[in-house]
């Protein structure tokens, strides 16, 4: 799905090497020598999403068919369905009804998620993975661009974005208990986690992009909720 040559597959420390897949490999599965021009990296791309699984969006409607068709078949429908049509968004304008936006907003989400995710570059720098057509409202898809010491942090799993979640969202719930988090216990628990909640919060949005400096979080005692106001 990447604008890289080869996936490594699985690395042996012991004996010092790796294995890996070149791309192409798949990219081109049952495709003959004449037909390779015609299926460039971005409709690979498009046909890894429709299959399925990739950051909460489904397989594409007309392939999700039974809920026996294995994944790799899946994928093999989608594969087709990107030589025919050429792009994905060519194939959900053609296959689709107008007013399913659902589905295509997805798509559109995904694929900006994997083509311009966050990565650290070979000079330990950390930058877009693709800057060519990049939308305006990549923040929102995303998050709006952190401090380099901040994604070396998550990249060294000091911070865990579960806490970038809370400042990016409406409203997160806090996750409870089988009775349903009714019981006293269960919310003394949450009213004495929140001083620490909010304190690191507090420190991650004063050392992180201006968006965040200004949110506020209160608790919903009654709720459960952390909401934004």
């Amino acid at each position: 799905m990447y604008n890289i040559d080869r996936v490594v597959l699985e690395i042996d420390f012991d004996a010092g090497n790796f294995k890996w897949l070149f791309k192409d490999d798949v990219r081109d599965y049952k495709q003959s020598a004449s037909q390779k021009s015609h299926f460039p990296a971005e409709a690979f791309l498009d046909a890894c999403i429709f299959a399925g699984g990739l950051y909460d969006c489904p397989s594409f409607p007309s392939l999700a068919g039974s809920s026996s068709i294995s994944p790799a078949f899946t994928f093999d429908r989608a594969l087709d369905l990107l030589r025919t049509y050429g792009t994905g968004l060519i194939a959900i304008r053609e296959q689709l009804p107008a007013e399913n936006t659902d589905y295509t907003e997805k798509f559109a989400r995904t694929k900006a998620m994997l083509t311009h995710m966050i990565i650290m570059n070979d000079k330990s720098k950390f930058q877009t993975m693709s800057t060519e057509k990049m939308p305006n409202d990549l923040a929102m898809v995303i998050t709006p661009r952190l401090a380099d010491e901040i994604y070396f942090y998550i990249f060294k799993r000091l911070v865990g974005t579960s806490m970038f979640d809370l400042l990016m969202s409406d409203s997160i719930k806090v996750p409870t208990p089988l009775d349903g988090g009714e019981a006293q216990e269960q919310r003394d628990l949450v009213q004495k986690m929140m001083p620490l909640t909010l304190t690191c919060l507090a420190l991650l949005s004063g050392h992180s992009n201006r968006f965040f400096h200004h949110k506020h979080l209160v608790l919903s005692p009654f709720s459960v909720l952390i909401s934004r106001r």
